[in-house]
């Protein structure tokens, strides 16, 4: 059967080209991986952009679906990628304005279900701003995916290896991953936990802390991405908003690989037991065709156990990916990784795309376990778009202040009272990494000896620093740029006296002829008994300048 699947996708894929393609699969008979009996791979894999090519669109694929199947005939397959692929950019494909927000207080699970009927547009979903996110409280408990024994093979089916390749997903559990090890160990796709639900009773939602920075690392080094969101939904409103929140995440990204529902029970999870076949089989197709809608592929995610157990599978396995958690003993926590031509799962009543089979520490680039996963079809002609040179930006380059002194010149306070008089230097840069994201830049100041020293110890300090901002591209590794700032001694301002009225006057009291205005009068008796007035000079004022002359006049006695 598989063969034979191969064969008619490639016939497939000649006739339509890659994006049709991935119309037409649900509609051929096994299309899935249904491994009826084990099947033993012998050959070994072709890259990415082999036989099985078939082209999952991001959120453009909606408004190009139409017009993708009629052109599809007549453009080869990379031309056709580059149609139906949007850009890495910071600007999403899909602007979600506020036509495609629906509010909390409208919606039901009765109003959900009738609203996820119709996925030809895009459904209605609650803004991001509307959703109560908390800070992540999820711990790193171990994988909930059945060990079981592995059994020998007896299949004579030999098949293509095209198709399969090895993945693995990843959290913030992962800790900081380096990419480039990652890919160059031969990992092809990888699928990356976006956020999830709190397993606890309040069930709070949350962003996984390492997604952005897992997304563009993967994605900057050629690894194709799918996404997950680990559920504990008990209604389908709460699947509902697991979905909402997961389309606005990933709007900006390059996603190739499904989006994953990824729900699971344990011991103490708020969902543990509490959920009918029906109600979580509703619960599923709620996060799916809400994801369909926004032109991703939905994948749901389960252990053997609840794949059988807890949901309708037949209802799920027909419509969507599926993703099954069963691992091999030798692959449980061990320094083995699956290879090719080793055996994979077979069971008939459980058609899967992709296995997770283990959790190993064999991923280079990757300190620790892993879960590791093989998928049973990839995409062709996958190409990184927006790949540019990493670059930081600066408004200016070189600083001047005074000591003590804010970037205006104004005297800062005695003692450092916290506040943030660094933010024009922190605000002078920009960046952007290899895939056109927004870096996230760090600054460090340094002395003229190399020395790392805090901002406020430079400002009140006189002497040439050097102000170096940095990132950590995905690709390329540490970018960096610096500033020049230098901090001299504030000139003394001359001192000014001003002489008190008290002491002017006590002055002119007391001493004769003074500038405050005097009169000099010299006067002799005539022989005739007159008087003889000498000359007087008055001071110069601002009002004019009066100079006395010398008066003559005879007085009667």
């Amino acid at each position: 059967m598989k063969g034979f699947f191969i064969s008619v996708l490639n016939g497939l894929k000649t006739k339509l080209g890659a994006s049709a393609l991935s119309h037409t699969i649900a509609g051929v008979a096994g299309s899935k991986v249904a491994i009826a009996s084990a099947l033993v791979i012998t050959t070994s894999v072709v890259a990415v952009g082999g036989t099985v090519a078939a082209i999952t669109v991001n959120n453009q694929a909606r408004k190009t679906k139409a017009s993708t199947s009629e052109v599809a005939a007549e453009m080869d397959s990379k031309d056709l990628l580059n149609v139906v692929l949007p850009y890495s950019t910071d600007d999403a494909d899909t602007t979600f304005n506020d036509e495609v927000f629906v509010s909390k207080e409208e919606i039901n699970d009765e109003a959900i279900l009738d609203m996820i009927q119709d996925t030809s547009q895009p459904v209605k979903i609650i803004s991001y701003e509307d959703l109560e996110i908390v800070e992540d409280d999820s711990t790193n408990n171990q994988p909930v995916g059945e060990v079981v024994e592995q059994t020998a093979s007896n299949s004579t089916n030999i098949y293509e290896t095209s198709g399969i390749v090895k993945g693995i997903d990843v959290s913030k559990w992962q800790g900081d991953i380096n990419w480039s090890q990652v890919a160059a160990s031969g990992v092809k796709f990888a699928i990356i936990k976006c956020a999830g639900r709190s397993t606890s009773d309040e069930g709070g939602l949350y962003e996984d802390s390492k997604f952005e920075k897992n997304i563009q690392g993967a994605i900057a080094n050629g690894i194709q991405v799918g996404v997950y969101f680990f559920s504990q939904a008990l209604t389908v409103e709460e699947a509902f908003e697991e979905a909402s929140m997961t389309v606005q995440l990933i709007s900006k990204y390059q996603i190739t690989y499904p989006v994953a529902f990824d729900w699971e029970s344990a011991s103490g999870y708020r969902v543990s037991g509490k959920l009918g076949r029906q109600q979580l089989t509703d619960i599923c197709n709620t996060f799916a065709s809400v994801v369909s809608s926004y032109g991703y592929t939905p994948m749901i995610y389960f252990n053997r156990n609840d794949w059988r157990n807890a949901v309708n599978t037949s209802e799920l396995t027909s419509k969507y990916k599926t993703w099954l958690a069963t691992y091999f003993s030798d692959y449980y926590y061990t320094s083995t990784a699956w290879d090719y031509g080793n055996s994979v799962p077979e069971y008939p009543d459980i058609p899967y795309d992709i296995w997770q089979y283990g959790v190993t520490d064999t991923v280079p680039g990757i300190n620790g376990w892993c879960d590791m996963d093989i998928a049973f079809f990839s995409y062709g002609n996958y190409q990184v778009q927006g790949m540019q040179d990493p670059y930081i930006s600066l408004r200016t380059e070189n600083f001047s202040l005074y000591e003590g002194c804010d970037i205006n010149g104004n005297s800062l306070p005695a003692n450092n009272d916290g506040g943030d008089y660094a933010a024009y230097l922190r605000e002078n840069a920009t960046g952007k990494n290899c895939i056109g994201y927004d870096a996230n830049l760090s600054m460090v100041i340094t002395n003229s000896s190399g020395n790392e020293v805090d901002y406020w110890t430079a400002i009140h300090s006189p002497g040439r620093y050097t102000v170096t901002y940095s990132f950590v591209d995905p690709r390329n590794g540490y970018i960096t740029k610096a500033a020049t700032l230098v901090v001299t001694t504030k000139p003394t301002e001359p001192e000014t006296t001003t002489e008190s009225p008290s002491e002017t006057e006590s002055e002119g009291q007391s001493e004769t002829g003074s500038e405050s205005g005097s009169t000099d009068v010299e006067t002799t008796s005539s022989e005739d008994g007159s008087t003889e007035s000498g000359s007087t000079e008055a001071n110069s004022t601002e009002a004019g300048s009066t100079e006395g002359t010398s008066t003559e006049g005879n007085t009667s006695g």
